[in-house]
């Protein structure tokens, strides 16, 4: 089952709404959007499903930092750029360029991953997903 971009639009705008401790099978009954025919559906809770396993990139941003381009085009390898961001500072977790938690870096294995210390609520999350 393929949704379109509106009924996406719908859910979010439901869930950014709606009360986030209900489960998302509530919202699926309360969300309706136009279909081909003009008529109104809810979406049914396959639908709802397949939403929720989409997956979208995730970014991890250690720092950031504007630079000019004469100095973009003069990097090379072994060059360093400073970041006005201290070493204990915590990382951003992103989603759609937009900020949802804090962590820290850990070694999990021979992987690094973030342990996450402070995470908006579910109603920001899908917020941040919505564009």
């Amino acid at each position: 089952m393929i949704i379109d971009q509106k009924q996406i639009d719908a859910l979010v705008a439901d869930a950014t709404a709606g009360n986030a401790s209900e489960p998302p099978e509530a919202h699926a009954k309360r969300v309706t959007s136009p279909t081909a025919r003009g008529a109104v559906h809810a979406p049914s809770a396959p639908e709802l499903q397949h939403i929720l396993r989409l997956r979208v990139p995730v970014i991890v941003r250690l720092a950031d930092r504007r630079m000019a381009v004469s100095e973009i085009v003069r990097l090379s390898p072994g060059a360093m750029i400073e970041f006005d961001r201290g070493d204990d500072a915590d990382l951003e977790l992103m989603i759609n360029n937009r900020v949802i938690a804090r962590g820290s870096a850990v070694k999990v294995g021979e992987n690094f991953g973030l342990k996450l210390t402070n995470i908006g609520d579910v109603r920001h999350r899908i917020r941040s997903m919505g564009g």
